[in-house]
Order: structure tokens, then C-alpha cells, then sequence
């Protein structure tokens, strides 16, 4: 049994992507994934770094070394806990569908595997998004940022105040390192902010292109406002395209959380990205949360009419007034009533790939200062609805009945 197989086998804190694939995110960091811990990094700051320093590392050697022997890695908490609750964590899902590019592959502390670079790579360029989410942060959407400094006083119920970014992508020895990888990596994930607005993705898709390095299966994450034009005409070139559509709400609850969008435009670029030829997968993303909490039915119904790729649930952990685990026990179960009955025909591996299982809404809240959270919630309601001139209870009526109940703790 090769290393990595054994591991993935036998290692209950193992998992393959360290030795894999590499994370940039939008706050000019390396970290082990996307989900891990916004405390424990690989690389701090990636100004004057390149893809194969990054790579070899020390600390990176660091994570795989406490991998192979068996130590819980504190960037993987989210994952441990996802998994020990019962859901499928995005460490399960790589671990369970991994499959290496040869029969002689295998890890390596030092090098991450035996070809000695990452497979694929999971690139955030930088912040650069027109879309401000309810559930967003500074240092992933400009318009969030922007949105933090004309209005500073959101510090007080986000705890963040703007502060300035550069996009790593800009970066020239981040760049031409990338240029160099980019032949000898099979699939790149683009997210951002958003990627397709991204002026540092529209000049890395124009130069794969223009260079010949279409043979990439590209995996981008979009928040669907997008339309047909030159950025799309692009992604006809590639080999392969998956495309991760953010949908969190049906109708209203979709404006109201994804501001300023609007769902027609959401609802008829999604039909346009469905008819793109080289597009290999659609799937729906879908960030569970308090205000979406009862759209979520419309959403499994409005994806079991259009596609039957996947529908991907992924629960708010931060900020933690956001969790689904502020809505009062009995409503979560009504609402798990009614998800049970959609995906009751569903194979039982596609609930767990989706994180639909019903059960995670069941569990009750684990959260010590619950009012605290509650409190939390309910004063950024107000004050977000106040400056983008919207109504929660539009979303939905028990909504305006939390935020009206809740206004009134007293900590």
C-alpha cells in the first residue's frame, strides 16, 4: 500500500492537500486550505515570494510532518469538528475522491509528493468584487471594504474597519512564477472576491489563452453577475470548466443578501453559463445562514428543476452571529422537516457531499453567549438595512420577529 493511500486509510487527522495543492488567498496569505484557521498560515505575506518557495517551506514541511504523525493540526479544526459531528468536511471529500497522477506517485514531507510541486492550485488574486454579501469580509470584497469606509460606524457590529489591500496577482515575482507553473499543473480554482472581474484574472485567462495554456480544467467560484462578453467567450477555450454558482437565496432573499444583485440577472446567467459547451460541471454554492435559513427549501427545489449537478451547503461558521445556531431550536427543525422531504429521494453519499444531511440542522447550539450572538445579529441587521435601504422582514416574516425580540436583550 503506497504512503498516501495508508495514510488516508489509517490517519484520522491526515489530509491529502498539503501534499497536493496550495491556497493564496485574497489577503495576501498561503494557508493549507480555505477553510482553515484564519490564524495559522503557511506564508504571512506573499510580497517578493514565489510558487516553489512557498511550496518547500518550512512551514509547509511542518503541516505534513505533523500529518504523517498523526498530530491534529490546529489549521484543521474546522474540518476535525465538521467531521466529528457527522458532515462531510472538505478534508472527507478530498481524502475520499483523491486520485494520484500515477501508480509510482506518492507524498514527500520535504517536496509535498514526488513530482515535487502541487497538482492543482486554489488562487483568491485578490478582493476585487461588485458584490458586498451580508456574510462577507474587508479583506475578501472591496465593496465591502469600501462599503466599511463610508460608513465607519459598521465597525461596531462587524468588528472591522477598512483597511487597504494589494492584490497578489499584481505582484510581478508572484506572477511570472505562476506563468511558470501553470504548464505543469492540471486544474486551477479561481475565487475571489469575484474572479471574473478580477483585472489580474482577466489578464491571466487572456494569457493562457494567448500562450496556448488552455489544457487547464478550470475551476472558478462566481457570484453569477457575469454576463456574455469576452471574459465568458474565453472560457470556451479551455479543456474544461467547472463552474461554482453562488445562489443563497430565491428571489428577494438573494438581493437582500447578495447586495446589489439582482436574481433576474442571477437566474438568466446561470441558463447562459449552462449552455457554455466546455462547461463540465455547474454546481450551486450555497452559504447557510440565518437569513437564508427558510429560503433554503427554494433553493434544493430550484436546483433539483435545473440541474442535476451539485448543490453545496456551506454553513457560516464566522462571523458566529451569522450561524444558523442563533435560530431558535424549533424553527431549525421545521426547517429541517422540509428539507428531509426534498432530498428524501437523494442517495445518501449526495447528502453528505452536498452537506444537506438534515441532521446538522438539528443539533442544537453549541454557543455559550447565545444572546450575546442574538443581540449581535439583530443590531447588524438594523444597521445594514438602514444603509442599503432594505426590509428583513421581506426575507421572511419570523426574521423581522427575531431582529424586533432580540433588539430588546438585555447583556
Amino acid at each position: 500500500m503506497s504512503n498516501w493511500s495508508q495514510q488516508i486509510k489509517e490517519n484520522k487527522h491526515f489530509c491529502i492537500l498539503p501534499f497536493t495543492h496550495m491556497h493564496l488567498g485574497t489577503d495576501n496569505v498561503a494557508k493549507v486550505c480555505c477553510v482553515s484557521d484564519w490564524n495559522d498560515n503557511i506564508t504571512t505575506d506573499l510580497t517578493g515570494k514565489t510558487f516553489e518557495e512557498i511550496w518547500h517551506s518550512p512551514n509547509y514541511q511542518k503541516v505534513r510532518q505533523d500529518m504523517l504523525d498523526g498530530k491534529r493540526v490546529n489549521a484543521c479544526n474546522l474540518c476535525y469538528k465538521t467531521d466529528e459531528e457527522g458532515g462531510g468536511s472538505d478534508r472527507f471529500t478530498h481524502n475520499h475522491y483523491f486520485r494520484p497522477p500515477s501508480d509510482d506517485w506518492d507524498i514527500s514531507v520535504e517536496n509535498g509528493n514526488t513530482l515535487g510541486r502541487p497538482l492543482w492550485l486554489d488562487l483568491r488574486p485578490g478582493r476585487f468584487c461588485n458584490l458586498g454579501c451580508r456574510m462577507c469580509f474587508v479583506a475578501v470584497s472591496s465593496t465591502f471594504a469600501d462599503e466599511h469606509k463610508k460608513h465607519p460606524e459598521l465597525e461596531a457590529v462587524t468588528g472591522e474597519s477598512w483597511f487597504d489591500l494589494p492584490e497578489w496577482i499584481d505582484n510581478p515575482s508572484m506572477y511570472e512564477s505562476l506563468q511558470a507553473l501553470v504548464p505543469h499543473v492540471t486544474t486551477i480554482k479561481l475565487a475571489g472576491g469575484e474572479p471574473l472581474f478580477m483585472p489580474g484574472v482577466i489578464k491571466f485567462l487572456r494569457w493562457c489563452v494567448e500562450s496556448g495554456n488552455t489544457h487547464l480544467r478550470l475551476d472558478i467560484t462566481t457570484n453569477g453577475t457575469r454576463g456574455k462578453g469576452k471574459v465568458i467567450n474565453w472560457l470556451e477555450k479551455f479543456d474544461s470548466v467547472d463552474i461554482q454558482y453562488s445562489i443563497d437565496g430565491i428571489g428577494y432573499t438573494n438581493d437582500y443578501i447578495r447586495h446589489p444583485s439582482k436574481w433576474s440577472v442571477i437566474e438568466s446567467n446561470y441558463q447562459m453559463y449552462r449552455e457554455i459547451p466546455t462547461v463540465n460541471m455547474l454546481n450551486i454554492l450555497s452559504t447557510v445562514q440565518a437569513y437564508n435559513i427558510f429560503n433554503l427549501p427554494n433553493i434544493i427545489d430550484f436546483w433539483k428543476e435545473h440541474t442535476s449537478h451539485m448543490l453545496v451547503f456551506n454553513f457560516v461558521n464566522w462571523p458566529t452571529d451569522m450561524s444558523i445556531e442563533i435560530i431558535p431550536y424549533e424553527d431549525r427543525l421545521e426547517v429541517a422537516d422540509q428539507i428531509e422531504e426534498r432530498i428524501k429521494d437523494l442517495p445518501e453519499h449526495r447528502k453528505k457531499q452536498g452537506r444537506m444531511d438534515a441532521t446538522l440542522f438539528k443539533l442544537r447550539s453549541k454557543f455559550d453567549n447565545l444572546d450575546e450572538r442574538r443581540l449581535k445579529w439583530a443590531e447588524r441587521t438594523v444597521m445594514y438595512d438602514k444603509i442599503r435601504n432594505q426590509d428583513v422582514g421581506l426575507v421572511h416574516p419570523k426574521l423581522a420577529e427575531y431582529r424586533d425580540e432580540w433588539l430588546k436583550i438585555k447583556i
